[in-house]
């Protein structure tokens, strides 16, 4: 780091990281008259998360329609997500991979699964839903993706 003198004061040092991971961070301050100073820290850095998320819903016979949810991993790196889907009471599902978790909410039920994607890779989730009673198919398009670090 360099003193700047006009201004009495420190520039800014700023550092990219390539990837994520914990990294050992120093900082040497010096300038004359003052005495140097050396500082150094573990620093954790946090990969960002570039996915993409879709939910097709298609009919596939009366009061019947098949869900797949797309998950795609845009990174160069793994990721570590949880993915929640949100099924309306008025639906009955029928999964062909079973949620890590799933549990009553107002006005349904929220599902989660709790899975790694590759670099560029991609997972499905598919399940089927059968509509009772006064639904509203519109209902059905709510999903969420959380990284796990």
């Amino acid at each position: 780091m360099v003193f700047n003198e006009s201004g009495m004061m420190f520039h800014v040092y700023n550092h990219s990281f390539s990837e994520a991971g914990t990294f050992m961070w120093n900082v040497t301050c010096n300038a004359f008259g003052y005495e140097q100073s050396t500082e150094e820290d573990d620093v954790l850095i946090y990969p960002r998360t570039n996915i993409t998320a879709s939910k097709i819903v298609s009919s596939i016979g009366e009061d019947l329609f098949s869900v797949i949810i797309n998950i795609t991993n845009n990174a160069g790196y793994q990721d570590h997500l949880y993915l929640y889907d949100f099924i309306p009471s008025d639906y009955n599902v029928t999964y062909t991979l079973l949620p890590n978790s799933s549990r009553l909410v107002t006005g349904g039920n929220a599902s989660s699964w709790d899975f790694f994607v590759n670099p560029s890779g991609f997972r499905n989730i598919t399940y089927n839903l059968e509509g009772t009673g006064d639904y509203n198919l519109k209902d059905t398009f709510m999903i969420g993706a959380d990284p796990l670090w």
